[in-house]
């Protein structure tokens, strides 16, 4: 009987590549063998070792979970690298002085944690390259000197990028982090980075800890598509301090949104109202030119009646409904509470130099005659459009 124990630390040699055991026998390390002659690195997820005792050939399979330490260092032939999602470490200097290495490519699902200290340091054509989502510390100097690098997103697990991290990226032009809280940095952590760059970060995020550190340029607040996120204070939109929405930007009660750019806000915009108080007419106005509101209906669980006034022919709408149109400046929704609710409304064209503070104040008394609504009313012309005053 022939007993087959693979030991740890043992090594076998497979093409250009050397795996040593890990952990028990179960997985193993990879690094370079001799001299790595291909241009294109493709490193196994998973490897068999063939060999042989007496006559009888044996096969131990492996799964490849850690790049080694100096694993390709000054691999000057090689232009890009392939890493499988089995890889949960690569280790210091792996890819250091790699001065043609133009991209990484992780297989979708990575496991990787760690990107370990001076790992891409002098890659200097590394332009492309997208940190796996599970990554939680990026290490001193992990990046250093990646000349070409332009642009960089920081996942939202990475609770600690190390000094020089990204020190002398001369071309990184744009950085995003993911993370609502900002990560532990140094102030030289983006070192000699051009002092122009663009930050951006979560909205609702405090953008003070990364500014900090470094310089930046414009500072963008971000909503991604899908998400929704809730303004409950005063927000000032500068040509230096934007909303990137892809999503639902909800303006709560006690927020108001400013803008003083030339700029439109993408995404929805949808406002909440002051809660109405019952058996009171309630207004909500479109008062800007070029600006339009849209989907007003009442909060869930109210019970609110609406009708709408057209500024443009003066006549009223006969329904009392949720209104999925959109409004044009001077035009604006009468609600009647029967019980205390409230409304919101949303916008698809939140236009330059307007704010949100909607409702104005706008709610007193109106009588009912016959289901007929009576208001004296009053249209002002301003540098911002029509309002409709009551």
């Amino acid at each position: 009987i022939v007993f087959s124990v693979t030991l740890m630390g043992q090594t076998f040699t497979i093409g250009e590549l050397t795996y040593t055991v890990i952990e028990g026998g179960n997985n193993v390390s990879v690094k370079r063998a001799q001299n790595l002659t291909f241009e294109n690195l493709v490193i196994p997820s998973q490897v068999d070792h063939v060999y042989k005792i007496d006559e009888n050939t044996y096969t131990d399979t492996y799964t490849v979970t850690k790049i080694e330490e100096d694993a390709f260092y000054y691999c000057t032939n090689l232009k890009s690298a392939y890493i499988p999602s089995t890889i949960e470490v690569i280790g210091s200097n792996a890819f250091q002085y790699c001065q043609n290495l133009e991209s990484i490519i992780f297989e979708e699902n990575s496991n990787l944690t760690n990107i370990g200290d001076g790992t891409f340091k002098n890659c200097y054509k590394l332009s492309s390259i997208t940190i796996p989502k599970n990554v939680t510390r990026i290490g001193d100097s992990a990046f250093s000197n990646c000349s070409s690098l332009e642009s960089i997103i920081i996942p939202k697990e990475v609770n600690a990028i190390k000094g020089y991290a990204f020190s002398g990226c001369s071309r990184l032009t744009s950085v995003a982090f993911l993370a609502e809280t900002a990560p532990s940095l140094t102030w030289y952590t983006f070192s000699s980075t051009p002092a122009n760059k663009t930050l951006t970060v979560p909205f609702g995020s405090d953008y003070s800890a990364w500014v900090n550190h470094t310089s930046w340029g414009e500072v963008n607040y971000k909503i991604n598509a899908g998400e929704t996120k809730t303004l409950d204070s005063d927000f000032l939109i500068t040509d230096t301090n934007k909303i990137i929405n892809e999503g639902v930007l909800v303006i709560g009660q006690g927020g108001q949104l400013i803008n003083e750019t030339g700029n439109n806000i993408g995404g929805v915009i949808e406002v909440q109202t002051p809660d109405l108080t019952k058996n009171k007419w309630h207004f909500v106005g479109a008062p800007f030119a070029g600006y339009t509101l849209g989907a007003v209906k009442p909060v869930s669980g109210s019970d609110v009646a609406m009708v709408k006034y057209y500024y443009t022919s003066g006549a009223w709408s006969n329904d009392w409904a949720t209104f999925e149109t959109l409004m044009e400046a001077g035009e604006g929704i009468f609600a009647w509470p029967f019980y205390d609710g409230a409304i919101t409304f949303s916008t698809y064209n939140f236009g330059a130099n307007t704010d949100s503070q909607y409702p104005a104040d706008a709610t007193a008394n109106y009588a009912l005659n016959n289901d007929n609504v009576t208001v004296s009313k009053q249209i002002v012309t301003s540098a911002e459009g029509n309002w409709m005053a009551l």
